[in-house]
């Protein structure tokens, strides 16, 4: 070591260790002590809202049948405690059963369990958690000379082995022999009563599988899991490509393609398709992943490898049309689920609100004093040809546009606390961005501006007209209309909230004279600059100082 490093190493530099056999380590022990049944067993092993210190004294009584004596944090009963689990008859059986080597700790519950007065292999466990850390908390004295010295009695190591959870996936063929009981509402795993939810689910945790796991000789099918974050409908994902009949395997090629929304892409959810649906109702061989647009086959032996597992499932329709930069069409992959877009009848969501439910639900509090109300409140129902579920979506709608817009940087708001986020056409930004380059650059001195600056500047515009609630929208048609003046909000209050004189409310810009209360100035006379005029100096200005 001194020739490879260059540098002195004396004979104390050297660490090693002697390995004991368990006969050498116990020595002349003998066995007096047992695992002793007690009533009080449960509470004894039961860790929850206990200290450590709490929680040792009672394994140490449990174990030894007397209590800790002297201060906790002193060394004469940790030293004390090593020599009394020598003698123990549970400690002795755990060094045989792990013989120097790692074992499971399921294991060896189930191996302790016939010498301990417990009646489970959970009970085992936890006494064999107790008394590995009684094991950690006792101490040994150093070697002669070095008595002060406290070392660990022996050395603890407890490994908690996670898999991540990738590349799952679920047969088809596992589904198929179970189709019944996943059909309509679905059974809570561990109550067995309807959720209430909308949307088919996989009733098969247990057949959840690490694709790596499967086997080359494996002929089922089986596809990565799909499921709605909202209403969490499930079902699979797969890769048909046009004209072919089966799904594609390789969960490479459907990983790649679902993040590129790629239209090849389909979504097979097992069961009846919800209501207003547009898509496939059809068929999957669980054996072969052929897909059939005949429903009739389900139950019945597949055409093509003869398997009895033909399964039953919908096909969304997913394709959404698109317009690409250039202006030309394009189609992508949707992520929109098809169980559950709305919570008003009338669409596919068997869960959805009836008209009582949804106004009960989403009424403001400042509209409770609605007469319609108090007629729901006092016969359990609407009057006929009540329009309050209007009045109440129509609410609902103008509290999102506020949220988001003029009241959007008043609070602890969604976009705030960064708990939602709205985002831009970016096709539409594009294409503006371009026209407004090519009108920029007729200005004398600008003439050399880059795109990237223009987008900077129409970013900031759109930034500010959204903060200030100038949103495009049926909602604030009639407010434009009357000149943006409050008093229109406060006379429309069946929909909108009480408007006083300091209420934040939607503020457009305008190339005119803002006479409103909701208009703000492109430009205008005077010192003051108004902020779009301002904006567009800071941004403009420094390309050529007399545009300003």
């Amino acid at each position: 070591m001194s020739r490879i490093f260059g540098q002195p190493f004396g004979p104390r530099s050297i660490v090693g260790e002697t390995r004991q056999s368990i006969d050498e380590f116990l020595g002349g022990s003998l066995i007096n002590s047992y695992f002793m049944p007690r009533e009080d067993l449960g509470d004894l092993l039961d860790r929850r809202g206990a200290s450590t210190e709490d929680y040792i004294r009672k394994l140490h009584e449990l174990f030894f049948g007397v209590p800790i004596e002297g201060d906790f944090d002193g060394a004469g009963w940790r030293v004390a405690l090593a020599e009394r689990l020598r003698e123990h008859a549970t400690f002795v059986n755990l060094l045989r059963l792990l013989d120097g080597r790692p074992v499971p700790m399921d294991e060896l519950a189930d191996r302790l369990l016939p010498s301990l007065p417990v009646a489970t292999a959970p009970q085992a466990l936890a006494v064999l958690d107790g008394l590995c850390a009684l094991i950690s908390v006792a101490r040994r004295r150093g070697a002669e000379g070095d008595s002060d010295r406290l070392l660990p009695f022996l050395q603890v190591g407890l490994h908690l082995w996670l898999r991540e959870l990738r590349r799952m996936v679920c047969g088809v063929r596992d589904a198929a022999s179970s189709q019944g009981s996943h059909e309509g509402a679905a059974q809570d795993a561990e109550s067995g009563e309807p959720d209430g939810e909308a949307g088919p689910r996989l009733e098969t945790p247990h057949r959840l599988r690490h694709s790596d796991d499967l086997k080359p000789g494996d002929r089922s099918v089986h596809l990565p899991l799909i499921q709605c974050r909202e209403c969490r409908a499930t079902g699979w994902g797969a890769i048909k490509k046009g004209g072919e009949e089966r799904v594609e395997r390789n969960l490479r090629v459907f990983y790649n393609k679902f993040f590129a929304r790629d239209v090849d892409v389909q979504y097979l959810f097992p069961g009846d398709a919800p209501s207003d649906s547009k898509g496939i109702d059809g068929t999957i061989c669980g054996g072969c992943g052929r897909l059939t647009a005949r429903r009739e086959n389900a139950g019945k032996p597949c055409h093509e490898c003869g398997a009895d597992q033909v399964l039953r499932v919908f096909r969304p329709a997913a394709v959404v049309r698109k317009t690409r930069p250039d202006g030309g069409p394009a189609s992508e992959l949707s992520r929109d689920c098809p169980y559950c877009s709305w919570w008003r009848r009338g669409g596919g969501n068997p869960a959805a609100f009836d008209a009582e439910r949804f106004v009960s639900e989403f009424i403001a509090p400042d509209r409770l004093w609605l007469r319609d109300f108090e007629a729901l409140k006092s016969k359990g129902h609407l009057p006929r040809g009540s329009n309050l579920p209007g009045l109440v979506a129509r609410r609902l709608r103008w509290e999102a546009l506020a949220e988001f817009g003029h009241r959007s940087t008043i609070g602890r708001t969604l976009e705030r606390t960064q708990a939602v986020a709205i985002g831009m056409d970016r096709e539409e930004l594009d294409a503006a961005c371009r026209e407004a380059h090519e009108r920029i650059r007729e200005i004398g001195g600008l003439r050399d501006v880059e795109a990237g600056t223009v987008q900077a500047l129409l970013l900031g515009i759109l930034r500010r007209m959204k903060n200030r609630g100038a949103i495009s929208s049926d909602l604030v048609a009639g407010f434009l209309a009357s000149g943006a003046n409050r008093w229109w909000l406060n006379r429309n209050e069946l929909a909108f909230q009480q408007f006083g004189p300091r209420s934040p409310l939607p503020v457009f810009p305008t190339d005119g004279p803002a006479h409103g209360d909701g208009l703000e100035p492109l430009v205008a006379p005077g010192a003051r600059r108004p902020w779009y005029r301002d904006w567009a100096i800071k941004v403009l200005s420094p390309l050529d100082p007399l545009s300003a």
